[in-house]
């Protein structure tokens, strides 16, 4: 165990940010988040893009769909003071951050007598979102002198990509789609600011960190969409591996005396593999849609390699095995469109030290959709729970609040 104390004290700032969402897909569109992140089926329009790309298929005149998320979270580490860690009376917590997630555009196109209809698209997505605010606070505690610190933080950046897509619209029930996607808006990085109640008595206290690289890749992404019956519809998607570069990279501090430091980091590879998924739709009713959906994580593949060579390997207990993504959900055509879900992903994250199979997040989701001023609306809520016991307890309880707007131009 105190060899897992010293090492999550000397990793705090990396782990803080580099948890559950560490390679995790976002579900962006807001119907399928609030389906229990059901997405192979459900995401809506153009929006299968980034998921699906055999979804668009089955849309009858253009389109074009934009939206965001609001983020926040509490995170529960108390058992810290329970073990005379040198963090004592903390408290940490994701304030609110914002962020713009999706565009899309997508537009049907009929081959006269042939029976094939195309649908061309193209979209933006945050495909790792890695956006955060975080606040914590905490007393220190060194060589019998206390200081409380509160630490204000930020992430941002993750893996931004452009996506054109072609899906082929077979007949009325079957569709095939290929997207191919490629970074942009490469930066990423994370700030910290650190303010003292009473400053220590050490030049080498930190006032400010910084660190930020550029991070790009390309992969592609197919779909396809069966409607077996009139109640029954299943759908399948693939994603390629890819490797994830990290670029010129540098690193930043400045300390309480005013002293300065900067250094470059290492250029990185992660060997991110590929993932497949099955959606099954089934219309009970013509007002109740139930939905479930299964995806690989395949986490043991996830690798980091220096091109350069020369550096020593990732820790040890960055190894995790693989796992997978159980999600369930519905819709009921009220009035107004209403949806919930559940959900039970897993995370590239150790649920135990001495053990490698990964923590899993669990969640419920509700949604709803509506008209106003020729706009499509559809909104979502989500609640999710994780966290890890590595000779300490650690969860986070996480809020999520999203919207996609959609526009539908008239069938040309």
């Amino acid at each position: 165990m105190r060899i897992a104390i010293f090492i999550i004290v000397l990793l705090f700032p990396i782990m803080i940010f580099a948890q559950d969402y560490l390679f995790a897909p976002a579900v962006n569109d807001a119907r399928a988040r609030g389906m229990g992140r059901t997405e192979i089926l459900n995401t809506s329009g153009g929006n299968g893009i980034f998921v699906n790309p055999a979804n668009p298929g089955f849309i009858d005149s253009p389109k074009v769909q934009a939206g965001g998320r609001l983020f926040f979270g509490i995170i529960d580490d108390e058992p810290l003071n329970e073990i005379g860690a040198p963090y004592q009376y903390w408290e940490a917590k994701y304030t609110i951050h914002l962020k713009l997630t999706h565009i899309s555009f997508a537009m049907p196109v009929k081959t006269f007598d042939s029976g094939i209809e195309l649908v061309f698209g193209i979209g933006y997505n945050s495909y790792f979102d890695n956006g955060r605010n975080y606040r914590r606070e905490y007393r220190n505690t060194y060589d019998g002198f206390s200081y409380d610190v509160k630490v204000t933080g930020e992430e941002y950046g993750g893996l931004n990509t452009i996506s054109p897509a072609l899906a082929v619209k077979v007949n009325d029930w079957m569709s095939f789609g290929l997207a191919f996607n490629k970074s942009v808006f490469g930066k990423m990085g994370n700030k910290y600011t650190y303010d003292y109640e009473s400053p220590p008595q050490y030049s080498y206290v930190l006032e400010k960190s910084e660190q930020e690289n550029t991070g790009s890749a390309y992969y592609f992404t197919l779909g396809q969409v069966m409607k077996i019956t009139r109640k029954l519809t299943i759908g399948f998607m693939w994603r390629s591996d890819f490797k994830f570069k990290l670029r010129d990279g540098e690193h930043y501090y400045k300390y309480l005396d005013g002293d300065e430091s900067e250094y470059e980091l290492s250029d990185v590879d992660w060997n991110i593999p590929a993932v497949a998924g099955i959606g099954v739709n089934y219309q009970i009713t013509p007002t109740i849609l139930l939905a479930g959906e299964y995806q690989t994580r395949p986490f043991a593949g996830m690798q980091l390699y220096y091109p350069e060579g020369g550096e020593s390997p990732p820790p040890s207990f960055f190894y995790v095995e693989n796992g997978a993504c159980y999600r369930l959900g519905g819709e009921f055509l009220a009035p107004v469109p209403f949806r919930v879900g559940i959900f039970h992903d897993a995370v590239k994250w150790r649920d135990d030290w001495d053990d490698e199979n990964p923590s899993y997040k669990t969640g419920v989701t509700t949604g709803a959709g509506f008209e106003m001023y020729g706009l499509h609306f559809d909104l979502f809520g989500e609640a999710a729970f994780w966290g890890y016991d590595w000779g300490l307890e650690y969860n986070e309880t996480q809020f999520t609040f999203g919207m996609t707007a959609g526009y539908s131009f008239k069938q040309w």
